[in-house]
């Protein structure tokens, strides 16, 4: 169902919100170029905070991303973004890399990329989430050299981190003593006297689907296969809330032998930046299914809408300019193509008009007590002459007792293009035949479903699943070569599901089509008793 205006101004004002909220943190995000030093053609005007360059020294291509890369650190980050896109990866996190801001202070930053791509898999651009982690690396590299040192030194490095936000933990492998600050515990909720000095109190805590991952990431550490453990996972709070940690960590200590013997790591809560990606993400689809909906739409105007014209108007000349010359017969001919054309012409305008209001939440939805074969039979009336032109068999099977709550205009919208469809795609002598089937009941609604079906050509089931999606071409010709604007299902779906329904195809190549739908069941009023039963041939009884 599509969403009301008050609702697209809620989300409008939703979006605005997630933008502040970027634009005050120190959450940066960057859209680059697919090409060398990766160019900037987006970024958040919050990027000053980390990079002293603004927004407008990026976008002007004053200062290229690649520029900001250390130089010690350029290449490696070029070729963990090579290896990504040619392993197929979608997305992926670069190792800590330093960047050099415009006053020429070194800073350490996390890098989440994401790989956007078109839909032959050809990369586009790329599309990133970058926050300042140099606090953090600047804390763990005091950490790492406070262990040499007094006890005054380890209360100097608390106050580093509690400034840092950060918690803090020491594993003493070899006696399995873990420990932490307090700000380890107050993160999830508890005090520093609840939580025990143990690896299992950290296990424990982990939540269930990210635990695997989170111990593999300590193995590959303890077994010398990474160097530094870098994880982003959820784990459980006192109240039973989860959270999302970016838990860092390296061996801080080895026997003669170079086997591990003490691990120190810190733990940072990163729950609020997860929720501003999961946002962004959402504003991403919702911006793709928008600039989907946009390219269909001036597709159509600017081909399927001009074609036409330009058909008409080439006919209109040669029928005007050579009048005379042709007899009578060869003049019924023009006539009837140039109909045929202006008959076309208008339903794809006419399905144009609805589209647009239906997408602007014009169209507004009236539900009213309907017979069902009665605008079934109405329908099929004015769809007679195109069935019978083709000699095909059209067959009305609805009980004229069955009653449903629907609004009226829609309801003739969605039978009338699914019959439409159906004569398009049937051969001459064929049979299309509507009928009602039976829907279980739920607690709440009733529903009758009712079945289009016709003996046609059937359609691929590549073109099945996207039929009802905007901006998929699935346009096939008729039997007679006759055309389509591939808006007719999308309404058909739109309709349907504004009813509470659900609308679905099943096909088979040579042997036919049939389209199902759903639509509220609406009881008689003066007698409530009466059930609603079904023969062998698919038809409602009142009984």
């Amino acid at each position: 169902m599509k969403p009301t205006y008050k609702e697209l101004e809620k989300q409008v004002a939703i979006l605005a919100k997630t933008n502040k909220v970027i634009e005050s943190s120190l959450v940066v995000i960057f859209h680059w170029q697919h090409l060398e030093n990766c160019p900037v053609s987006f970024v958040s005007k919050n990027v000053s905070k980390i990079f002293g360059y603004t927004y407008d020294d990026f976008l002007s291509k004053k200062i290229n991303y690649g520029q900001t890369i250390h130089k010690e650190d350029l290449l490696k980050v070029s070729q963990e973004l090579e290896f990504h896109c040619i392993i197929g990866s979608n997305s992926f996190t670069h190792e800590p890399y330093r960047i050099i801001s415009k006053s020429g202070h070194i800073k350490w930053i996390k890098d989440e990329t994401y790989i956007i791509k078109d839909e032959t898999g050809k990369i586009t651009h790329y599309e990133g989430v970058i926050i300042d982690i140099t606090k953090q690396i600047e804390a763990e590299q005091e950490l790492i050299k406070s262990k040499k040192k007094t006890e005054e030194d380890k209360e100097q490095l608390d106050f580093v981190l509690h400034g840092s936000d950060l918690g803090y933990w020491d594993w003493n492998i070899k006696t399995n003593e873990v420990k932490r600050n307090r700000r380890w515990a107050e993160m999830l909720g508890y005090t520093y006297e609840e939580i025990k000095l143990t690896v299992n109190q950290w296990t424990d805590f982990i939540y269930h689907e990210d635990t695997d991952k989170a111990l593999a990431s300590i193995k590959d550490l303890l077994e010398g296969n990474t160097t530094f453990h870098q994880l982003e996972y959820r784990m459980l709070t006192k109240s039973g809330q989860l959270k999302w940690i970016l838990d860092c960590a390296k061996i801080v200590k080895r026997d003669k032998n170079g086997s591990p013997l003490r691990m120190s790591g810190t733990h940072l809560d990163i729950t609020e930046r997860k929720k501003t990606e999961e946002s962004l993400k959402k504003s991403a689809i919702k911006l793709l299914e928008s600039n989907a909906t946009k390219d269909k739409f001036f597709s159509i105007i600017a081909h399927d809408l001009k074609s036409p014209f330009n058909s008409l108007l080439g006919i209109s000349k040669i029928f005007n300019d050579k009048f005379d010359e042709y007899n009578t017969e060869k003049k019924k001919l023009f006539i009837n193509c140039i109909h045929q054309g202006l008959e076309n012409t208008y339903k794809l305008v006419n399905n144009l008009l609805q589209w647009s209001q239906s997408q602007t939440g014009v169209i507004v939805f009236n539900p009213v007590k309907t017979n069902l074969y009665l605008k079934t039979k109405e329908v099929c009336d004015i769809a007679k002459q195109a069935a019978e032109n083709k000699s095909i068999h059209l067959i009305n099977q609805i009980s004229n007792d069955i009653y449903i709550e629907s609004d009226v205009n829609m309801l003739a919208t969605i039978i009338r293009n699914l019959l439409s469809n159906a004569i398009k795609y049937t051969r001459k002598s064929g049979e299309i035949t509507i009928k009602t089937f039976l829907v279980p009941e739920d607690n709440q609604h009733k529903f009758v479903g009712i079945i289009i079906s016709d003996t046609g050509i059937g359609i691929p089931k590549e073109i099945q699943s996207k039929l009802f999606k905007i901006g998929e071409y699935t346009a096939i010709p008729g039997t007679e070569n006759e055309r389509g604007t591939g808006l007719g299902l999308i309404l058909c779906k739109e309709f349907v599901e504004k009813h509470g329904g659900e609308i679905w195809v099943e096909s088979n190549i040579g042997k036919g089509s049939s389209f199902y739908f759903t639509i509220p069941y609406k009881s008689k009023k003066m007698n409530p008793e009466r059930q609603i039963l079904t023969n062998n041939n698919g038809l409602f009884q009142v009984k």
